[in-house]
């Protein structure tokens, strides 16, 4: 997971999700909106909407690949905070993602959801029970990390060869609960993604080789801002924002490194 930068909506669309937030806050208890949620979710309406998935589309890594995963054709519309525990978030621009329908089913993030509860910050998880009474989750931050507010990198790290999420080392232990969480939760190296990974990897080395050969064998032809393209329409920008970070101090990415010698410039796209 990348950090990612979302595009303004336009103005009468954010007016549109505000008016239906604030009627909806309006519309009952706590109880009978989160047992109303899913009926006003499914009756919203889908002319907006659809220009909310086009701008959550263009925040998307590659030819619109999932938030989370970056390897799945992103389908859903994902609320980050669970829209049966947060229904003051059900219309909340800053609370959506654009996922994959395997990312956003049961077995992975689904209606999950934990915080740091109280002034020890203690762990709790609030995901709510079946046949539980329907209670507003205690107050705390978040323990899933958000890529729309922060850089994930900053406590994950891809680790290579394998290509598997791990807690960036050295963590607090805020820190680490939170890394090992997010990769729990979503699922981040189960089924075939280290795979697909791996296989993005090759694809971006291949990529960096074809550039210095034109550039070295053809330099007054060469387009760099063809292979910058051809990078931002890849999937799994991570494996790529890892490649960089990481090919100075990976000591079995030396052919990494040399390549990244030999075309600095390269370290910018």
């Amino acid at each position: 997971m990348i950090r990612l930068f979302a595009p303004d909506l336009p103005e009468e669309i954010a007016r549109h999700l505000e008016e239906k937030q604030r009627i909806f806050d309006a519309s009952g208890d706590y109880p009978f909106r989160v047992s109303d949620v899913q009926r006003v979710w499914k009756n919203k309406n889908r002319s907006n909407f659809r220009i909310v998935r086009e701008k959550l589309a263009e925040m998307c890594p590659g030819p619109r690949r999932c938030h989370y995963c970056e390897d799945s054709c992103a389908i859903a519309i994902e609320h980050i905070k669970p829209k049966t525990l947060y229904p003051e978030a059900v219309f909340q621009w800053s609370n959506f993602l654009f996922v994959c329908q395997l990312c956003n089913g049961r077995e992975n993030k689904g209606e999950k959801f934990a915080v740091f509860a109280g002034p020890r910050r203690i762990f709790k998880d609030v995901t709510r029970k079946r046949n539980a009474a329907i209670l507003p989750p205690v107050a705390g931050m978040p323990v899933l990390l958000n890529p729309r507010e922060e850089d994930p990198l900053n406590v994950l790290e891809l680790r290579f060869p394998m290509c598997v999420f791990l807690p960036v080392e050295g963590l607090g232990r805020r820190d680490l609960k939170r890394a090992e969480y997010t990769i729990e939760t979503l699922g981040l190296n189960d089924n075939l993604l280290p795979q697909a990974r791996r296989g993005a990897y090759e694809s971006y080395r291949a990529l960096l080789i074809v550039y210095l050969k034109e550039r070295d064998e053809t330099p007054t032809q060469v387009q760099p801002n063809r292979y910058i393209t051809a990078l931002k329409r890849m999937h799994h920008p991570t494996v790529w924002a890892e490649m960089k970070r990481q090919h100075q101090r990976i000591q079995e990415l030396q052919e990494l490194r040399d390549l990244f010698a030999r075309a600095p410039e390269a370290l910018d796209w």
